[in-house]
C-alpha cells in the first residue's frame, strides 16, 4: 500500500530551502572563480559563509570577494571565511 507520509517526506527533502540556498551560492562562486565548490563543503553560520575548501581555491575566491559578497547580500551573507 502507498504510504503518503513517506512520499511527502521525500518531496520535502527535495525542496529544502538550505539546499536551494547552497545551490545558488555554489553557482555564484562558480560564476566568479570557475571553481565548482561541492555543496557539502558550503556551510552558513549566521551571516557568514564558511567554505571548507582547498586554500588555493579559497585564495582565488578572496581575490573576487567583494564581487561575490555583493551578490550574496540577497542571502543575508556579510562575510566569507
Amino acid at each position: 500500500m502507498f504510504n503518503i507520509s513517506s512520499f511527502l517526506k521525500r518531496a520535502t527533502g527535495l525542496l529544502d530551502p538550505g539546499e536551494l540556498k547552497k545551490k545558488e551560492i555554489q553557482y555564484i562562486i562558480q560564476k566568479h572563480t570557475n571553481y565548482t565548490c561541492p555543496r557539502e563543503l558550503i556551510d552558513i553560520q549566521k551571516d557568514t559563509l564558511v567554505l571548507k575548501i582547498n586554500p588555493a581555491y579559497k585564495m582565488a575566491l578572496f581575490m573576487k570577494k567583494e564581487q561575490i559578497l555583493k551578490e550574496l547580500e540577497d542571502f543575508g551573507i556579510a562575510d566569507i571565511r
